[in-house]
């Protein structure tokens, strides 16, 4: 369990010449946390001093587009916990080599040991570049790996995608993409595995506002020093993407996969079907925001198996004033049982609730007041 209470103050720059911008936010701010590494039994509470930097740089042409982002964030507790710190660093480019046809790639760099701090924000998470993080929030389910919420953990990954879109018809769109992670664990007990992902997927507009496809993608995971736990994924889903009259939009993906594990030498590998979703339904209106999602597929864990992870995330945010704003935001997340001869490790929920109020003081420096659960 854990509870925080967070006050922030927030800060901006930005300046840059026609094409390039480069800005930096800065904030700082305090809390008062209960167990906040989630530590059975522990109801302890501390006051922690917060910082968090984000210097960006962003640069565009009639043709592309490229951005590098940077950040270092830091909670150091008066008594218990110690300093936390967490680094992050990410760049992209995007290209329209003709009239149909862009290519993209990214890629990315973390090193942290914060239970919630090394994951990404919710779809809502506000913006503007003066706002910071104030409490855990579940990360793209995509990525998301429920072994490690509140786990104090120190952890360095690794990220990158490429690919391209080509417009094939006036109305039909086939993108084509290749992505990888690795994520190394300077703790015993948790496993160091690399994953490559290839994707294709094809998508074609029946309407002005409704477009259906299909998707399909082939995953390896390998965890390192062990022969057990390998795996490989084929899934293959329909897509459905609708816009709902002028605020409303929605997105569905729905199929099959199958996942193939490596056991021990002589014995069977381990083998698992299951359904795959993921549903996007936003509203964006003049005064508020909200969107509701949920994901359900086999993702690596960092217990070393490959694991079904679901999860489901609400969020919320108004408007009330010109400068007022108060977001609510819900999250839930489980991890399934492990496979094979991991099958002893049971599978973990996660759950969390934030709230949190922001006050746009000047142009350039926003108060934040914040309290969350898990």
């Amino acid at each position: 369990r854990y509870l925080g209470l967070a006050v922030l103050a927030g800060m901006s720059s930005a300046a840059g010449a026609q094409g390039t911008q480069a800005s930096v936010s800065v904030s700082t701010g305090a809390s008062v946390e209960t167990n906040p590494y989630n530590t059975p039994g522990v109801d302890n509470a501390s006051i922690a001093a917060t910082a968090d930097v984000r210097p960006s740089l962003q640069w565009s042409d009639e043709r592309s587009t490229a951005s590098l982002n940077a950040s270092a964030q830091f909670r150091q507790f008066v008594e218990r916990y110690g300093l936390e710190d967490n680094y992050g660093l990410s760049g992209n480019v995007s290209t329209r080599v003709s009239e149909r046809i862009t290519v993209f790639s990214n890629a990315g760099f973390s090193y942290s040991q914060g239970g919630f701090g090394n994951f990404p924000q919710s779809a809502l998470s506000p913006t503007n570049p003066t706002t910071p993080d104030v409490g855990p929030v579940i990360p793209d389910p995509s990525i998301i790996d429920v072994s490690l919420l509140g786990r104090r953990v120190r952890s360095t990954s690794f990220d990158f995608s490429a690919g391209g879109n080509a417009q094939v018809t006036e109305y039909s769109t086939l993108s084509l993409s290749v992505s990888g992670r690795g994520n190394r664990f300077r703790q015993a007990g948790f496993g160091d595995f690399n994953s490559v992902s290839g994707q294709s997927s094809y998508s074609h507009q029946i309407s002005e506002s409704t477009s259906v496809g299909v998707s399909g993608t082939l995953t390896r995971t390998d965890y390192l020093g062990t022969p057990v736990g390998d795996a490989r994924t084929t899934s293959l889903s329909g897509t459905f993407n609708r816009k709902l009259g002028e605020t409303w939009t929605l997105f569905l993906s729905a199929g099959l996969s199958r996942t193939r594990i490596d056991q021990l030498p002589g014995t069977p590998d381990s083998k698992f079907d299951s359904f795959t979703t993921q549903i996007n339904f936003c509203n964006q209106g003049e005064r508020g925001r909200l969107c509701i999602s949920g994901s359900r597929s086999p993702e690596p864990s960092a217990n070393g198996n490959v694991r079904v992870n679901t999860s489901f995330n609400a969020d919320y945010s108004l408007r009330v004033s010109e400068r007022e704003t108060v977001t609510l935001s819900g999250s839930y997340a489980r991890t399934g049982r492990g496979q094979g001869i991991a099958a002893v490790l049971p599978g973990v929920d996660f759950a969390s609730a934030n709230l949190r109020y922001e006050n746009r003081l000047r142009d350039n420096l926003s108060f934040y007041a914040g309290t969350n659960t898990s």
